[in-house]
């Protein structure tokens, strides 16, 4: 399966979400007119927030977390004054810490 960028994702949630809205509207009597004011103003809303949410909070998150990863590599230097108390790969000693 594609991996959908976050504005197609967020277009697709929206149209979604906006449809449902307007269509519930029209049901309970709503005009066209109406309906159609809705259906927008529920797109709007709705991809502003989900954009905010998907691209830019979860995008901060993620370069949070490679910050933190970059700032604890060890330089040469420390691994040789560290001894073989660390290992090459940190991350298979780890998913061994895991498992046990």
């Amino acid at each position: 399966m594609n991996q959908l960028s976050p504005r197609t994702l967020t277009i697709i949630i929206s149209l979604l979400l906006a449809l449902m809205v307007s269509i519930a509207d029209l049901f309970f009597g709503a005009s066209l007119l109406h309906f159609s004011v809705m259906f927008l103003m529920v797109f709007v809303g709705a991809s502003l927030l989900i954009y905010y949410f998907v691209d830019i909070y979860l995008r901060n998150r993620i370069k949070l977390a490679y910050k933190t990863i970059h700032q604890f590599k060890l330089t040469k230097n420390l691994k040789v004054s560290i001894g073989e108390t660390s290992s090459d790969d940190p991350l298979r000693e780890m998913e061994v810490q895991v498992e046990n």
